[in-house]
């Protein structure tokens, strides 16, 4: 039920970018990259050639079978509906494929449910508790961004991206990754470093579920030819996580409110749409909207 109201959710949104011209960027998903060699940097796969690419996998005896989450099945059936509403109704939408998104503050929690790796590492770490750690084939490592370089990513894909250039098969998608990967012993590593706290101890080890990808890399060139560059690799992002200065923040905040004014929309319009609903389950369901 819940992965169909995230569908229902995100065609609403469509509906509302067709009434207003808004120009829209939603979050898709990299766990696509597990249906390619592990390791190697994936480009945008269009989105046709991944279910073209799964049901072959699929046909085959003799590869191994790969599972798409339903996760995955929604974020799949986003990029589907945004090439619809692009071909048919002209809607400028775009699909941010996003490699493993990390931060460990108040804004993991509100989630109230699994959260990245590495805040789930860091906070294990803090608090003395044991790490989890999925035992998997071969290296298990992902390529991890800072939640600050990926919401530059989105800002750059709203303000420069275009349909130039997207194959016929496929929505418009931006891979946003560091092209760095990092294996999880690394990761926990770092952060222990970091806190002054030694050698890597109390490790929990734990059988992935079915359809957890193992290593995954994206080439992050085509967000690349926009203009925008990462500003946070792993050590620099850890700092900022452990150390950064709440002042500073907060006016930041304040300078980014002053600078984006909000969109003004028709209330009864939106009400009539039942947007007020929607909007109180965005974040719940993950979709990521810029209106």
């Amino acid at each position: 039920q819940e992965w169909l109201t995230s569908m229902y959710e995100f065609k609403s949104v469509m509906d509302l970018s067709v009434m207003y011209g808004i120009r829209v960027v939603f979050a898709s998903t990299s766990s696509f990259c597990k249906l390619f060699p592990p390791g190697e940097p994936v480009t945008e796969v269009p989105t046709f050639e991944i279910l073209d690419t799964f049901d072959r996998i699929q046909s085959d005896p003799g590869q191994e079978k790969k599972w798409i989450t339903p996760y995955e099945f929604v974020k799949l059936g986003m990029e589907l509906m945004a090439m619809h509403y692009h071909n048919r109704k002209e809607v400028d939408v775009y699909a941010s494929r996003n490699f493993s998104v990390y931060n460990a503050g108040q804004q993991e929690l509100q989630k109230g449910r699994f959260a990245n790796m590495v805040a789930q590492v860091i906070w294990a770490v803090e608090n003395g508790q044991e790490v989890p750690i999925f035992i998997m084939p071969g290296d298990f490592a992902r390529d991890i961004i800072f939640v600050s370089d990926l919401a530059k990513g989105i800002l750059h894909i709203m303000g420069n991206a275009t349909w130039e250039g997207t194959p016929k098969d496929s929505a418009s998608v931006f891979n946003v990754g560091l092209k760095r990967v990092w294996l999880m012993n690394q990761v926990i590593a770092s952060v222990m470093s970091e806190l002054s706290m030694g050698e890597m101890v109390n490790i929990l080890y734990k059988l992935p579920t079915p359809g957890f990808p193992g290593t995954m890399v994206g080439d992050p060139s085509k967000i690349q030819g926009l203009g925008w560059e990462y500003d946070y690799p792993f050590e620099k992002a850890l700092r900022h996580i452990f150390f950064s200065n709440e002042q500073e923040y907060e006016a930041a905040v304040a300078r980014w409110e002053s600078e984006y004014a909000p969109v003004a929309l028709d209330v009864t319009q939106l009400e009539a749409l039942g947007f007020q609903k929607i909007a109180d389950n965005v974040y719940k369901h993950g979709v990521f909207t810029l209106l």
